[in-house]
């Protein structure tokens, strides 16, 4: 599986680009955009945010980027479509569909193995046993599938180890990854999701969708 094969079958559109190539007079901003950016004191704030911009822009979508009060991006004249960003070192990725989405991409590192008990339990870190992917890179793809679930999900307070499960893997390929779990809505409720996730070069990549929306 690759990128442009899934996203093609998920109906995605997909783009990243690197921060320190971000030259800050290229990229157009509305000019509510701009006093936000006036806002953002540290540098490596300023260049995510332009980032999102730059690849708002590449993708031809006419809309501010906005957020809510939990901090999810949503696009302020275009209720129809909506996206989802990630940063991860100088990699800044956006994510665009006509369903809600979420996003998280991440580079893998051995200090998971220090922290994964705070946001996973044994269940789910013996969940794959396949071999194509390092016990780092794993762990790393459960950080990875459920940040993108609460970005999903999009409330605060989300206990990552009891209210987001990850409960199956259905597909497999030397690269890629496909997750069944669970989503815990704040009244109660519970959804389910699925969560694509790939490997390219050093990042780990995962978009995670509801099965039926809420």
């Amino acid at each position: 599986m690759n990128f442009e094969t899934l996203l093609s079958k998920l109906a995605v559109q997909l783009s990243s680009a690197q921060l320190d190539s971000i030259i800050e007079s290229s990229v157009f901003l509305f000019p509510a955009e701009k006093i936000q950016l006036q806002n953002r004191s540290s540098e490596k704030r300023r260049k995510e945010f332009l980032g999102a911009r730059l690849l708002r822009n590449q993708l031809l979508i006419k809309s501010i980027i906005s957020y809510d009060d939990v901090g999810k991006p949503y696009l302020q004249d275009d209720p129809n479509r909506y996206i989802s960003i990630s940063h991860s070192g100088e990699t800044v990725v956006l994510g665009v569909a006509s369903f809600n989405i979420g996003i998280d991409i991440e580079k893998p590192q051995n200090k998971i193995h220090r922290i994964i008990n705070k946001f996973a339990d044994e269940d789910e870190k013996n969940l794959y046993s396949f071999g194509q992917f390092s016990a780092t890179d794993w762990l790393t793809f459960i950080w990875c599938a459920k940040e993108a679930i609460y970005k999903l999900g999009g409330r605060k307070g989300v206990a990552f180890k009891e209210e987001i499960q990850l409960l199956s893997i259905d597909e497999v390929e030397h690269n890629y990854l496909k997750i069944s779990g669970s989503y815990k809505h704040s009244a109660g409720k519970t959804h389910e999701v699925e969560v694509y996730c790939l490997k390219d070069s050093e990042l780990l990549f995962a978009l995670a969708k509801f099965k039926a929306e809420p």
